[in-house]
């Protein structure tokens, strides 16, 4: 949310000396289930990008797939914690990290990133929430009928990329920052 145009703290991160990385080339990119799988009562949550919309991983309404069907839907539709998943149709972006060891499954409409050692998933996140990952969406997507967050443009999507500590000292910061905004917004709710 504050990670704006690649400046934090008053400086620029790229100007600064910080190396600036495509995506691709520091991080895994995952797609959830092309196709609609034979839901059952109960099993395995399958998600979509309904299940995001609220800020975090949802599974209240969630569908349910057999153990049967999980166990043999690809690797890149089962996300794992750490992994950074977002809504890659209709809603955009929305980045959330995994954090709990339940099994799910995912639909075409998320997609998850799984970060190398070079790259901090806190900081991924962050940065999927800055006008500059919104700027490179847009060019993108304009004029598009339906909104769609294609993984090949994603690969070649430019982060600035500074040391790891560095980047978990931002992601501190812009997290409590965010929470900060959270709170008020939520007051402000509340009085309204």
């Amino acid at each position: 949310m504050i990670f704006m145009n690649y400046k934090v703290w008053g400086f620029n991160m790229v100007a600064d000396g910080y190396k600036e990385e495509t995506l691709g080339s520091i991080c895994n990119f995952h797609l959830g289930l092309t196709y609609t799988p034979k839901y059952v009562n109960e099993g395995v949550p399958f998600l979509s990008v309904k299940d995001i919309t609220k800020g975090y991983l949802s599974f209240e309404k969630t569908k349910y797939i057999s153990y049967e069907e999980f166990e043999s839907s690809t690797s890149n539709a089962k996300p794992k914690k750490g992994d950074v998943i977002f809504g890659r149709v209709g809603t955009l972006g929305r980045p959330l990290i995994v954090e709990t060891d339940i099994d799910f499954c995912i639909f075409v409409s998320l997609g998850f990133i799984r970060v190398k050692d070079n790259l901090h998933n806190r900081y991924l996140k962050q940065w999927m929430s800055s006008n500059g990952f919104t700027k490179q969406v847009d060019s993108k997507v304009i004029g598009s009928a339906q909104r769609n967050l294609n993984v090949r443009w994603l690969k070649n999507f430019k982060i600035p990329l500074p040391p790891l500590k560095e980047q978990e000292k931002i992601a501190n910061i812009l997290s409590t920052a965010d929470d900060k905004i959270s709170a008020i917004a939520s007051q402000i709710e509340k009085a309204q």
